[in-house]
C-alpha cells in the first residue's frame, strides 16, 4: 500500500513507527538503493506501454489539452520517466563496464536489468473504465477534462475501481506467457 501512497491524493501508510509513501516522488535515481544493496540483476516491472512511432504520432487529444492530460504527463515525468532514464543508465554503464577487464573495473559491477512492460496502454484501458469512478476520483478526472482524450493517464493513476484493477490483473496474467522466454534468459542470467 505505502508505494501507492501519493501525498494529497492517497494518504501515507504507517508501519512501524514510520510513515511511508510512494518511493519514486523521492529518488530522482529509483534503481539507486538496489544498487547500493548490491543488486546485479534488477527487474523492473513498468506501467509505461511501449509506444509505436505509428502510436506516437497519432494525438489522443479532441481539442486543447485539458488539466488532467497535463497532470498525467506530470505524474508520468515523476513515476514512469525518471524509471526509464536510471534503467537506461544502468544498461550504459554495465555495456561499458563489461568491455573493461575485471581488474580496471575499480569495483563497478555490470548488472542485467530486464524491463516489463504492458502490452496495452494503460491510460487507453483506464478511459473504458472512468465511468465506473465515484466521489473525488470522478470530479478530478471528470471534472479536469478527462473526457476530453483518448487516454487519460490521470485516471490509470487514480482508479481503484473493481473492473479496472480487474483488467489490469488479468493483462498480466495475459502479458506473463508472452514474456516467458524473455524471462527465464534473465533468470539465468543472460542479458535482458
Amino acid at each position: 500500500m505505502a508505494s501507492s501512497a501519493l501525498r494529497l491524493l492517497f494518504p501515507a501508510v504507517r508501519i512501524g513507527d514510520t510513515w511511508y509513501g510512494d518511493g519514486s516522488i523521492r529518488y530522482i535515481a529509483p534503481l539507486a538503493p538496489s544498487l547500493h544493496l548490491g543488486a546485479t540483476d534488477i527487474l523492473v516491472i513498468s506501467t509505461r506501454y511501449a509506444r509505436s512511432v505509428e502510436e506516437a504520432s497519432q494525438s489522443a487529444i479532441r481539442s486543447y489539452p485539458p488539466a488532467a492530460q497535463v497532470i498525467g504527463i506530470l505524474l508520468n515525468a515523476i513515476f514512469l520517466d525518471m524509471v526509464d532514464h536510471d534503467t537506461q543508465i544502468v544498461r550504459s554503464m554495465s555495456r561499458f563496464v563489461q568491455q573493461l577487464p575485471p581488474d580496471h573495473r575499480s569495483g563497478i559491477r555490470p548488472v542485467n536489468c530486464l524491463v516489463l512492460r504492458p502490452s496495452v496502454d494503460l491510460g487507453r484501458l483506464a478511459s473504458g473504465y472512468e465511468g465506473q469512478a465515484r466521489g473525488m476520483i470522478w470530479i478530478l478526472t471528470r471534472g479536469l477534462g478527462s473526457s476530453e482524450t483518448e487516454s487519460s493517464d490521470l485516471a490509470s493513476v487514480l482508479l481503484f475501481e473493481a473492473g479496472y484493477i480487474g483488467r489490469l490483473i488479468d493483462l498480466g496474467w495475459e502479458d506473463a506467457p508472452r514474456q516467458r522466454a524473455t524471462l527465464e534468459a534473465f533468470q539465468r542470467g543472460g542479458a535482458a
